[in-house]
């Protein structure tokens, strides 16, 4: 696994594997089972356990900087949460195109934080198809955390719309792209 971002200080920080438990849990979806299959204690600290830390690697990486991408090994799941929205709609535009650069033939984009408009239509223009699991709840979940103060912010998040045509394209956060289907 390759983890990427553009500051140095949070590459320094996940490749120190330690978290306080505050950081680890500040976030209400992680549960227990999760801190413990994933942590040992180190006094008052949480540290990655070596068989997982082992499996990854760190880079800074700028997405919207091809030259920072182009290196960084094709992939059967590419993530990308809660930044895009950050970003204006143009660099949201390059960021997206570098970030399908990634996906191998077969693969699977997740993303998240990103003005919906934007991930309908870009989603759709680069042939990938919405992953049918638990739309509702992810969004519900996404809508937990931002969802409050849209419309009146750059970062909230509409409510989920099952009465229109095109949701499952519009609110999924999984996104698949499947290879070309031979010539018959």
């Amino acid at each position: 696994m390759t983890a990427a971002d553009i500051d140095a200080g949070m590459i320094e920080k996940a490749s120190s594997a330690r978290y306080s438990r505050e950081e680890v849990t500040k976030n209400g979806f992680v549960s227990e089972e999760f801190v413990t299959s994933t942590f040992h204690r180190k006094g008052d600290d949480l540290e990655v356990k070596p068989e997982i830390r082992e499996r990854i690697a760190f880079q800074i990486a700028d997405v919207l900087d091809a030259r920072l991408i182009s290196p960084i090994e094709r992939a059967d799941i590419v993530v990308a949460q809660n930044f895009l929205y950050h970003l204006s709609r143009k660099q949201s535009r390059t960021a997206f195109a570098h970030l399908c650069s990634l996906l191998k033939p077969r693969a699977a984009l997740f993303v998240d934080g990103m003005d919906i408009d934007l991930r309908h239509s870009l989603t759709g223009k680069a042939g990938l198809r919405p992953l049918d699991y638990l739309i509702p709840e992810i969004h519900g979940d996404a809508l937990t955390l931002r969802g409050a103060p849209w419309p009146w912010t750059y970062w909230g998040l509409e409510r989920l719309d099952i009465a229109r045509a095109d949701w499952k394209q519009r609110y999924a956060t999984i996104y698949l792209r499947d290879p070309p289907s031979p010539a018959i």
